[in-house]
């Protein structure tokens, strides 16, 4: 017995009509699906045409059975008094199949845009059946044509579309292979200029392609917007206050508090710190290279400063296309102000690494073993006098130099560690900026059908009157955060969350940490 799957709208169920059904059909490995997609009365029904004629609906008694391209017909039985349905058989015959129904809801289904897109990234092991119902169900053309319409009424739009399309493509793709877009990345700014630039071409190519304004556009749309009014708002509460020149002289008073405190930090490290006592030479030498780097930096600060006026006002003119874009210009500015930090912070961070990597190696020494040519083995090894007396003179000197060390790193680190949380904060308030959900939230409260996204099946199963299996679909609403991930452009990378234990693990360890 072959298994027949048959997916009726629910219309269908309060038939009132006889007329032919219409549809489509998928061949599967233990039997087959069909799609009822509508029933028409005339012949000369357009999705005739497009469609397959797959059987009838009538409320007499079963016809001969007729034959298409599939080699059956379903002949469905109604009620006439309560238009409901009574019998279904495939062929004339309903023992020769085993046939599953499952109402669904066409209309649900038409008017969701998500649920194409949605239900295959989020159900990929369910992405056979129930998809081919939404892709058929969604692609059936309505009675008026549409590209008709928006080819006639829509021309110019359609075309200034294209050529907006083309235009962001060439800026990115054409541009992009200069090595001026390599520079440009180096920023935050750059970064997020050029990713606002890929998903506006990205997005109008799907707009162009599907003939209609999704949601996650409209909803990215909104967001940019909104990011440039309240971009616009900020900018000029601070410039009603102050100037871009005063601006820029108290950045510059900042940059110079922030190395005041640096220098007052070294300073306190080459004396006691915290009561320490500290091997006086390696202190000296390590406080006084901090010291010189520092001043090193301010020093090309200064010579740069005519440039960086110059840089500061152009940022600050392209702060106006939104606050996501000051907030790139507030990352770099972070970034600018603590390179001698991170150069410091390197340089401590691998001289802490070597010294317990040192100390780590030669602590076999103690028990007679040393490390195997096959990788992260040791094996047992009989060391000589003189081997043993270097490799524990070795050991003494990198172990009483440790606190030393250790000290720099630690203060180096935790600042490392702040720069980084506040960069990281600036990247998740920039993400959030450009997913800004107003236009989602809106239709989630006044038109949540939109938003549907997932597949609801009814495991209540119920039974026609000629004991025929019949299942009920539904499309609902994924939780308001899920639909929010399901509606972010893919050009907009989430920023991860935070791995707290390799954190731990790359800190203790003295391994080089980058961004949280």
């Amino acid at each position: 017995m072959v298994n027949c799957l048959i997916f009726l709208p629910n219309f269908l169920d309060s038939q009132k009509h006889s007329s032919l059904l219409f549809g489509v059909v998928s061949p599967y490995k233990t039997g087959i699906a069909i799609y009822i997609l509508g029933s028409s009365c005339s012949p000369q029904c357009k999705f005739l045409s497009r469609y397959e004629v797959l059987g009838e609906i009538s409320s007499n008694g079963f016809k001969s059975a007729r034959k298409n391209k599939f080699n059956f017909w379903i002949s469905i039985k109604f009620f006439p008094t309560t238009s409901s349905i009574k019998k279904i058989a495939v062929n004339s015959e309903v023992l020769s199949y085993d046939v599953t129904v499952v109402l669904y809801d066409k209309e649900s289904i038409k008017k969701s845009p998500l649920l194409n897109t949605a239900y295959r990234n989020t159900h990929p092991e369910e992405a056979d059946y129930l998809f081919c119902l939404i892709h058929n169900v969604q692609e059936q053309p309505a009675i008026c044509c549409v590209e008709e319409k928006i080819r006639g009424n829509y021309a110019f739009v359609n075309f200034s579309l294209e050529k907006l399309a083309s235009l962001l493509e060439y800026l990115f793709h054409r541009i992009g292979a200069n090595c001026f877009k390599r520079l440009f990345l180096v920023s935050s700014f750059g970064s997020h200029f050029f990713n606002v630039l890929e998903t506006f071409s990205c997005m109008l190519q799907q707009i162009l392609k599907d003939k209609y304004l999704n949601i996650p556009f409209m909803n990215y749309f909104v967001a940019r917007i909104c990011d440039a009014l309240l971009g616009q708002i900020i900018i000029y509460y601070v410039l009603s206050y102050t100037t871009s020149d005063e601006l820029f002289s108290g950045l510059t008073q900042f940059q110079e508090f922030i190395v005041t405190c640096l220098k007052n930090t070294v300073e306190w490290l080459m004396g006691s710190p915290a009561g320490l006592k500290l091997y006086c030479p390696l202190n000296s030498i390590l406080g006084s290279f901090c010291q010189f780097h520092i001043s090193l930096w301010w020093t090309f600060l200064s010579l740069l400063s005519p440039f960086l006026k110059v840089a500061f006002n152009f940022f600050l003119f392209l702060g106006n296309f939104g606050f996501s874009f000051q907030v790139s210009m507030l990352a770099d500015i972070l970034a600018i102000v603590s390179v001698h930090m991170y150069c410091i912070y390197v340089y401590a961070s691998r001289l802490y690494y070597f010294q317990m990597k040192g100390l780590k190696i030669l602590s076999r020494l103690f028990i007679g073993k040393k490390r195997s040519p096959l990788p992260g083995n040791v094996h047992s090894d009989p060391y000589t006098t003189e081997q043993l007396l270097f490799g524990t003179v070795s050991f003494t000197i990198l172990l009483f130099l440790l606190p030393t060390t250790l000290i720099y790193y630690a203060v180096f680190t935790g600042i490392r560690i702040t720069l980084i949380f506040a960069g990281g904060l600036l990247t998740r308030l920039k993400f959030i900026m450009n997913i800004f959900p107003v236009y989602l939230t809106f239709l989630w409260f006044y038109n949540p059908i939109l938003l549907t996204s997932t597949m609801r099946v009814n495991m209540k199963a119920d039974y026609f009157p000629d004991g025929t299996l019949v299942n009920r679909v539904k499309p609902v609403c994924e939780p308001w955060r899920k639909t929010v991930e399901i509606c972010i452009p893919k050009t907009i990378i989430k920023p991860g969350e935070i791995e707290w234990r390799k954190l731990t693990a790359d800190v203790l360890m003295g391994n080089l940490i980058y961004t949280v």
